[in-house]
């Protein structure tokens, strides 16, 4: 049998309980969601809902916790960022592309000091073309360094040519830049000549 304090102890345990319950109803917003569902009640006289019940599962069937919206968000946010990924790994491709013309770029100015080691910023065809080839010819036609530049970028495009070209001329060396076995050597005189022969604008 039960004795008296038994019963008073489960009474307590029970009232703990409830007093818990009560506090997760108030925590978790269900207390909140009865109170909107009952102002909505009162906000609907004179007509009444005829079923209580069916119009307590219609509004709670409409109601939205807010943790829905802010889960929305962060759906619609990692959607951006994933549609962000794209555009942005172009950009870094160009960018990169970019680094390496600039890179190009330094090289060939700095090839150009093994022809124009005084730093006129021109040369003539003829002191070129002797230069590159070992070859002497009939020209007072002048090449600038940006028709140097202009003709090594617009010219020699092949990577592996231009490479060539460029290691050549860094080499500095005695004599011919370009011997006449070297895949760069018919491409020096297509260039420069397509060069010498094109009109000039005044």
């Amino acid at each position: 049998m039960f004795s008296a304090g038994d019963a008073n102890l489960q009474a307590v345990r029970k009232a703990k309980k409830m007093r818990e319950f009560r506090q997760f109803l108030v925590q978790s917003d269900v207390v909140m969601a009865f109170v909107k569902y009952l102002i909505s009640i009162r906000e609907a006289s004179p007509s009444w809902p005829e079923d209580p019940a069916d119009y307590l599962k219609d509004f709670f069937g409409q109601y939205r916790d807010p943790l829905w919206d802010e889960i929305e968000h962060l759906q619609t946010e990692n959607q951006q960022l994933r549609d962000s990924v794209p555009p942005m790994e172009a950009d870094v491709e160009s960018l990169e592309r970019q680094i390496e013309d600039l890179k190009v770029t330094l090289r060939i100015k700095k090839a150009w000091r093994t022809v124009d080691p005084n730093r006129l910023n021109e040369i003539t065809y003829k002191a070129l073309i002797q230069r590159f080839t070992g070859q002497n010819i009939k020209s007072t036609q002048v090449v600038t360094r940006t028709d140097y530049l202009k003709l090594v970028f617009e010219h020699f495009t092949d990577p592996e040519l231009r490479e060539l070209f460029l290691t050549a001329m860094e080499t500095q060396r005695d004599g011919p830049i370009f011997e006449k076995d070297s895949p760069v050597y018919p491409r020096i005189f297509e260039v420069l000549d397509r060069y010498v022969n094109a009109p000039k604008t005044a």
